[in-house]
């Protein structure tokens, strides 16, 4: 429930503490009313469509609700906190950087006590961030978005750094590093919409995506619009 509505479209609320939503809900049943709570986190709700429109000529619209506890609309602006809404599944890319290229597909941890397991994921957790600390070094040193930067890239140019026998100091070889990642630069990304493939398959409500289609991935255009709150 709306405490306050801003110049932008959002609007401030209290999410309730268990007990405030356990009495809340009580007064809800009972007497049919809504009321603002007296415990709870101060946020800001965002409530925006996007509407994709394809290269295809089809168009879809969706409602999106958006809770943070940004609660400055002049420094965080609604159209910008939508905007940038999408980025929310890049710990997905993450996951993938860690996993199969870190790590590798095929590799099963070697440890066998719970002790040894924890080491070991560490160990991985600690490379992973060093060189996602380079990746950003090199992204800040070229005036680009880390998003340019390839992270498979900088594996090898680390591991090929590693492996050379050249007498440079620490500050060359980090110099020398920093080069060939920004080199092999991936180009801007763009826009696009992949949508999943209904078959029968295990009970599931995420089908997969048709990979066989070559026109499974379309560019697309979106297009934000802040909404009043309901």
């Amino acid at each position: 429930m709306p405490t306050e509505v801003l110049p932008d479209g959002s609007y401030l609320a209290i999410m309730p503490t268990p007990r405030e939503a356990n009495s809340l809900s009580k007064i809800r049943r009972r007497y049919g009313r809504n009321e603002i709570p007296v415990e709870g986190q101060p946020i800001r709700v965002v409530e925006f469509t996007v509407t994709i429109h394809t290269d295809d000529g089809s168009t879809r619209t969706e409602k999106y609700r958006l809770v943070t506890t940004l609660l400055d609309h002049v420094h965080a602006p609604a159209v910008d906190i939508a905007a940038l809404y999408q980025q929310r599944w890049e710990s997905e890319t993450s996951y993938s950087y860690l996993k199969p290229r870190l790590v590798g597909a095929d590799v099963t941890l070697r440890s066998r006590t719970p002790d040894g397991i924890a080491q070991e994921l560490y160990a991985f957790l600690v490379v992973y961030q060093a060189l996602i600390t380079l990746r950003v070094d090199a992204a800040t040193a070229a005036h680009l978005d880390p998003d340019r930067i390839s992270f498979l890239i900088t594996i090898r140019a680390v591991r090929a750094d590693l492996t050379s026998h050249t007498p440079l100091s620490a500050g060359r070889r980090r110099r020398a590093v920093l080069t060939d990642i920004v080199t092999d630069q991936i180009g801007p990304r763009r826009s696009r919409t992949s949508p999943r493939q209904r078959i029968l398959r295990a009970a599931t409500k995420y089908p997969p995506k048709n990979r066989d289609n070559p026109q499974h991935s379309t560019r697309t255009k979106h297009e934000i619009r802040i909404t009043a709150p309901n």
